[in-house]
Parts: structure tokens; C-alpha cells; sequence
């Protein structure tokens, strides 16, 4: 019997309403694709075919995340009811593991070249551990899955378990890269020493539009009489951490709950009860909001469009044949003046691009240059305990253990600087090309969709013409849809829900920084054929110099110039990488702005088409034509209520589309 066997039974009933609410929202969007069709909102109807296959989608990731030895592994075993992911006092994942609802116990092998594998749940230590002879050895599986009978999974949730995060720079990237596809996250920190400057760092890397579950592990260890205030004290720095605030936070003893699986009482004195409660109504109501909502937004969107459209057509069917010959030839040149600032708005973002990938590169070059400085004094200050000795028979073997243990402190510092500069200079560095780029696009899309508005009233009877576009503090409607959809890309759906709600200015603050937080991790393996041909020159080190102070230091400085060599010659290459991969992101960021510029022009050439169409029509077209028209009218008024009503019951996380 698993722990949510015993606790979670009530919440079931809000995931089969959050099922029928997607049921309602892809009925929704199936209401509309035949209304679409008509108005040829062609690229329109593309997007909202995604964002139905989006809403359909029932999974809900759980990533729990922190660094090593904090007990990630050990809190979903309490989940599950009994050990099943290896759990040891060293460094332990390597693999990103998926825990799935299933009826039997079973896994699953995804090997990075391959077919899936099945496997015993009882063999998962020799996949998923980590090779206590070569930490650094990558995994050849790039995931997991293990099939569970818990309950917390049986309606679609994924927990996911992830390697630590400061230990192995691999490691660390692949949790890294599932941030953006996750729904949820569960961040396990030490009661005892929560908040270390990597994660902080790493708190920070959190998506935007994600309030995550942080779960402050080993409360046990904390003398009674200290444990209220370590909960404060923990408490006030999460506070200044988490720019939502505080408001999921637990300290537990997942190790009490694990043994106490099946006996409710224990459990919740453990403080894991609470936890899983909580966890399973925000993927029942306040996560759903955001992955319904973010379709149901776009939906509102096209809907906005389509309704836009019925007066212009409307008033085309009545036009007299010499107007519309008129208005037709009037509305050429703004058309083609449309599709020139396209083009000068792509090219905006590239070049915004090439100068941030240019600003990165740099940067990346100094820090690595400033890292290799350092290397030396890291190495001569590093604690290392094996002991070097003067035995012929065993100097290699202890001069290559000393000098990989030195290896793996000095790749800690590494790591540690790297994540200070990512967190410091480089995101202070992206912050202001986030802002300088925002700013540009809310003007130019302004103008965009000001210019927009005008060719769509010059098609329109004068007396039928609508007002321009409103913008508020957060831009126009045509800058928000934008931002959500480059948001969605950059960030997913937290980027999107910013977007949305902020504008391109806060989508790109929030999402651009994840770009360089996402790739440019940084591998560093300097003690290879090198580091191994100077450990085989120890004994004769031992030999020439004798003394085991003077070994050490000679040690030291070897080690120490190997991993500054390693830096130094791979600067520009690395700098190069982390540049092209920033330029990769934006690049498909530019690309997904023009795809939604494209579709407002591609709207209004449909209805240039439609009006030289209408010149042909009789009298008794023209009445059949108002008609359907009337009845679009009336479906989308259904629609907006269905979207309103459906966005209601999301809760208030979600903001409700501008009508008209």
C-alpha cells in the first residue's frame, strides 16, 4: 500500500473535473475550426489544432529537483510505498527517472541509441546509479520509466526523478533541460542547510508562471527545541528567493513517512501527508489553469479575429461594385507596406540576436579566462584526503587517487564559479538585452497592428469602421499574443502565461535568461590521457623530490595546470557553443513572431479576396451570404461565453480574454 493509498482519495474527484474541463476546452476549440475555415483563417486554424492536441494531453510532469543527497529519491519512494529508486548517501541518479501509474511493477530503458528496453523494477540500481568508479562516466540512458501502482499517478501524473544538481555538470544539465516541459516542481532542499548559493541559483532558474512545492528534508536531524526557529529562519530567506511569495513549503521526514507507508497517522507526522495533499489538488485545479488556459487564451484570440472580421464582410456584401473596386485598389500599397514591416521586425530580433550572442560569447571568454586564473590557488587550497606515500608498490595507484580527488575538487569550484557567473553577470547581461529587444517590439507591433487596423476599417463602409486596437500598460492585444506564443517557446507554458498577461518586455526579462540557463553547461574532463600519464610519472616525482609536502605540491601544480590548459585552449570553442546554441533559441523565437505577423496578413489578403469575390455575387448570394454571417455572429457569442465560462472555472490564475 502507497502513502497516497491512505491520503489522497477525495482529490481524484478534482482530476475527473480537470479532465472533463479539457474535454470542454478542446470542444470548444472543435466548435470553432469549421468558423475558421470559412473566414480562411488558415494559419490560425494550425495553431489551434496544436493547442487541441495540447489540451488533450492528460499528463502532468512532476519534476522533483535539488542537489545530491537531499533526499529527492527517498521522498518518492515514500510515494510509491516502498524502495524502488536506489537511495545512498553518495551522489546516486544519473538518469532522469519517470515514475508512471501502472497496474504491474515494471521499468522501462530508453537508451540514447536503441530501442526501449524492459526490465525488473528490482535491477533499476545498475541503470540508474552512479559508477562509483567514474563519477563523471555519462549514462547511456536517457531516461527511465518505472510503472507503479501508486495512487498519486493513477490519472495521469508523471513524477519525475532527476539527477542532483551539484555534482555533475551532465548531470545537472539534463535536469536543467526538462524545466521547460515540466507542469510542476517539487525542490528538496536540507533543513539543515538549505539555501547554498547553487540553489538559490537554481531556485531562480524556475520557470516563470511555476509556484513550485519546496520540501525541506531530514527535519528529524534539527534538535526539537530548534526546530521552530530553523522554520523561520528558512522560512524568510525563501521569501527573498521566490518572487511569488510564500506559500508551498514543508518540512519532513521522508525517510518516517517511507517506513511509515500505509499507517495515515504516521505519515502526517512525518509532514509528507500534507505535502501529497497538496500536491495533488494543484495538479487538480491551479497547474490545469495553466495548461487549459493557455490554449483556451489563444482560442479567445482567434475568436477576437473572427469577430473582426463579420462586420468587414458584412459591409463588403453591401458595397456598391464601384466602392469595392475602390477600396480594393486603395489598400494595396498598406498591405505591402504590412508586409515591409514584417520583414523589418524579423530583422530587428536578428539583429537583437547577433548582438546578444555576441555580448554572451564575450563574456563566456572572460569568465573562462578568469576561471583559469583561479584554478591554481583552488588547487593549491584544496582540502584532499588521500595521502600520498612513498611505498614504490603503491605511489602510482594513491598519486592517482590524490589526483583524482583533487580532479573532483577543483571541478566543484568550476561548477561553482560557473553557476555564480551564470546567476550574476550573464543574466544581468541578458536582463538588459531582454529589455532593450522588449521595448523595440512592443513599439514596433504597436505600429503593426495600428497600421493592421487601418487596412481592415479601409475595407469596411465608412460608417461601419471600428476603433484601433487598445493598449494598456502591457501593449496591444496583438503584443501580448505574440509574447505568449514566443513565451511558450522559449520558456513553455509559464513563458506563455507571462506573455500573455505582460507583454513581450516580461516574457523576454523572465524566458531569455532560461536560454543560457538551459544550454552552455559546461563539461570540463581534463585528467584523460594527459592526467594519466602524469599520474605514471608520480613515483618518479616521489623519487626526485622525496618529501611528500614537496610531492603534494608538485601534484598540484600539475593537476592544476592540466585543468588550466584544458580551459584556456578550449575558451573559444566553448564560447562559440554557447553562443551558436543562444542563437539557435532566438533564432526560432524570430521565426515564431514572423509565423504570427504572417497569419494577420494572410487575414486581410483573404479579405481582399473576398471582396473582389463579392462584386460577382447577385442579390440572392449576397442575402445568403449576411445570413451565415449572422449565424457566425451567434456562434461566436456562444463561444465567448463557453471560453468565459470555462476560464471561470480555472480560478483567477488565469485572466479573462478582451472581448471584440
Amino acid at each position: 500500500m502507497t502513502i497516497t493509498d491512505g491520503v489522497l482519495a477525495e482529490p481524484t474527484d478534482s482530476l475527473q473535473l480537470t479532465r472533463q474541463q479539457r474535454d470542454r476546452a478542446a470542444g470548444l476549440i472543435a466548435r470553432f475550426l469549421p468558423l475558421g475555415e470559412r473566414l480562411e483563417m488558415t494559419t490560425r486554424l494550425v495553431n489551434l489544432r496544436l493547442a487541441a492536441d495540447r489540451v488533450r494531453d492528460e499528463t502532468f510532469s512532476v519534476l522533483v529537483m535539488g542537489e545530491f543527497n537531499r533526499g529527492k529519491s527517498t521522498l518518492i519512494n515514500a510515494l510509491l510505498g516502498r524502495k524502488v529508486l536506489p537511495t545512498f548517501a553518495t551522489e546516486t541518479t544519473a538518469t532522469i527517472c519517470e515514475v508512471h501509474y501502472g497496474d504491474t511493477p515494471r521499468a522501462r530503458l530508453f537508451p540514447f541509441e536503441g530501442g526501449p528496453i524492459e526490465t525488473n523494477v528490482d535491477d533499476l540500481e545498475r541503470f540508474v546509479a552512479v559508477d562509483e568508479n567514474d563519477p563523471s562516466k555519462p549514462s547511456p540512458y536517457q531516461k527511465v520509466e518505472v510503472y507503479w501502482p501508486v495512487h498519486l499517478c493513477r490519472n495521469g501524473v508523471v513524477l519525475v526523478d532527476s539527477p542532483g544538481l551539484n555534482k555533475s555538470l551532465s548531470h545537472e544539465e539534463r535536469t536543467v533541460n526538462y524545466l521547460r516541459s515540466v507542469d510542476a516542481i517539487v525542490f528538496v532542499a536540507d533543513s539543515q542547510n538549505a539555501w547554498s548559493r547553487s540553489e538559490v541559483g537554481f531556485v531562480r532558474q524556475i520557470p516563470p508562471g511555476i509556484d513550485p512545492f519546496f520540501v525541506f528534508n531530514k527535519i528529524n536531524l534539527v534538535d526539537e527545541e530548534d526546530r521552530d526557529r530553523l522554520r523561520r529562519s528558512v522560512t524568510r530567506r525563501l521569501a527573498e528567493i521566490q518572487p511569488t511569495g510564500v506559500r508551498r513549503h514543508y518540512f519532513v521526514d521522508a525517510k518516517r513517512a517511507l517506513a511509515a507507508a500505509g499507517h495515515d497517522t504516521e505519515v502526517d507526522r512525518s509532514g509528507v501527508g500534507e505535502f501529497v495533499r497538496d500536491l495533488q489538488r494543484f495538479l487538480a485545479t491551479d497547474r490545469a489553469a495553466v495548461k487549459i488556459g493557455a490554449p483556451a487564451r489563444e482560442l479567445a484570440e482567434a475568436v477576437r479575429e473572427a469577430r473582426k472580421q463579420i462586420p468587414v464582410r458584412r459591409g463588403q456584401l453591401a458595397m456598391p461594385l464601384q466602392e469595392a473596386e475602390e477600396r480594393v485598389d486603395a489598400q494595396r500599397r498598406p498591405l505591402a507596406e504590412l508586409v515591409e514591416r514584417r520583414a523589418a521586425i524579423v530583422r530587428r530580433i536578428d539583429e537583437a540576436c547577433d548582438d546578444l550572442v555576441r555580448d554572451v560569447r564575450r563574456g563566456m571568454r572572460q569568465f573562462l579566462a578568469d576561471t583559469a586564473a583561479k584554478v591554481p590557488e583552488w588547487a593549491r587550497l584544496a582540502d584532499v584526503s588521500v595521502k600520498l606515500s612513498v611505498n614504490p608498490f603503491t605511489a602510482d595507484e594513491v598519486a592517482k587517487e590524490f589526483m583524482a580527488e583533487l580532479g573532483e575538487k577543483i571541478e566543484e569550484r568550476i561548477a561553482e564559479a560557473y553557476l555564480e557567473w551564470r546567476e550574476g553577470r550573464l543574466t544581468v547581461l541578458m536582463h538588459r538585452h531582454a529589455d532593450d529587444l522588449g521595448e523595440d517590439l512592443e513599439e514596433d507591433l504597436a505600429a503593426f497592428e495600428s497600421r493592421l487596423e487601418g487596412v481592415r476599417s479601409g475595407l469596411m463602409p465608412d460608417h461601419m469602421r471600428v476603433a484601433g486596437s487598445h493598449r494598456d500598460q502591457d501593449g496591444t492585444p496583438l503584443a501580448r499574443a505574440m509574447a505568449a506564443a514566443g513565451g511558450m517557446l522559449l520558456a513553455g507554458p509559464g513563458g506563455a502565461f507571462v506573455g500573455a498577461r505582460l507583454g513581450p518586455t516580461q516574457m523576454l526579462r523572465s524566458a531569455i535568461p532560461q536560454v543560457a540557463a538551459g544550454v552552455g553547461i559546461l563539461m570540463f574532463t581534463p585528467l584523460g590521457l594527459a592526467g594519466a600519464a602524469i599520474a605514471m610519472a608520480a613515483i618518479g616525482v616521489i623519487k626526485v623530490f622525496g618529501g611528500m609536502q614537496m610531492v603534494g605540491d608538485k601534484l598540484r601544480t600539475a593537476v592544476a595546470n592540466e585543468f588550466a590548459q584544458n580551459i584556456t585552449a578550449g575558451a573559444a570553442d566553448r564560447a562559440e557553443k554557447l553562443g551558436d546554441e543562444v542563437a539557435a533559441e532566438m533564432k526560432k523565437f524570430g521565426a515564431t513572431i514572423d509565423q504570427g505577423l504572417a497569419v494577420r496578413i494572410e487575414e486581410l489578403q483573404n479579405q481582399l479576396a473576398a471582396l473582389r469575390e463579392n462584386r460577382n455575387r447577385d442579390r440572392a448570394e449576397m442575402e445568403r451570404g449576411m445570413a451565415e454571417l449572422d449565424a457566425m455572429e451567434t456562434q461566436l457569442d456562444a463561444l465567448d461565453e463557453g471560453i468565459a465560462n470555462l476560464l471561470a472555472g480555472l480560478g483567477p490564475a488565469v485572466p479573462a480574454p478582451r472581448r471584440g
